[in-house]
């Protein structure tokens, strides 16, 4: 694996993706790296540790890149439904382009958690309109950018739901990763 100094045939075919990688220019511009972080995610059934709570990705980075935007194409490798514990985004969370304050960790995990009535005051959303549910078919993609909240719902189900989140971003700015990786 990569964090480790080695990417699997498979990862970098469908990082370096040239559908991906067109839709990802049309937003970044033609200088395009891969992001350090990436991520394969399983979702055990009825198991809170896997369950993501709402949080914005810049809050996992140095503060340097936090004006560095950096796509994330979230593919769930079987279809991502409600009960597989699909994913939910804030509809326009990231247009004051803000990282609210986040607080950690939540539940005994190591994930970031952004409390809703912070949500709501620092980014400017009203949670009973602007939730948006994201059922994502097996073959399909969610694209989101780093400062759009979001969280993961509970696997309700009996399989196992397995994602691949990868990013991309200009390599020439700060990849906020706290200078222990380079953009790839």
């Amino acid at each position: 694996m990569i964090k480790f100094g080695y990417l699997p045939p498979g990862f970098r075919a469908l990082w370096s993706n040239e559908r991906l990688l067109n839709v990802v220019e049309q937003l970044i511009g033609p200088n395009i790296a891969g992001h350090p972080v990436w991520n394969l995610r399983t979702k055990t059934p009825q198991n809170e540790l896997t369950t993501v709570p709402w949080h914005q990705d810049n809050a996992y980075l140095d503060p340097s890149s936090l004006n560095t935007l950096q796509p994330t194409a979230w593919i769930p490798l079987l279809d991502a439904t409600v009960e597989t514990g699909c994913m939910q985004m804030v509809r326009g969370g990231h247009r004051l382009g803000k990282t609210a304050t986040h607080t950690c960790c939540a539940g005994g995990t190591w994930y970031v958690d952004l409390e809703e009535k912070e949500m709501e005051a620092s980014l400017a959303v009203d949670l009973e309109k602007d939730v948006v549910t994201c059922e994502v078919p097996f073959g399909g993609m969610l694209l989101l950018n780093n400062c759009i909240p979001h969280r993961s719902l509970e696997n309700y189900s009996d399989k196992v739901r397995w994602s691949l989140d990868l990013r991309w971003q200009d390599p020439t700015k700060p990849n906020g990763f706290y200078g222990l990786k380079e953009c790839i």
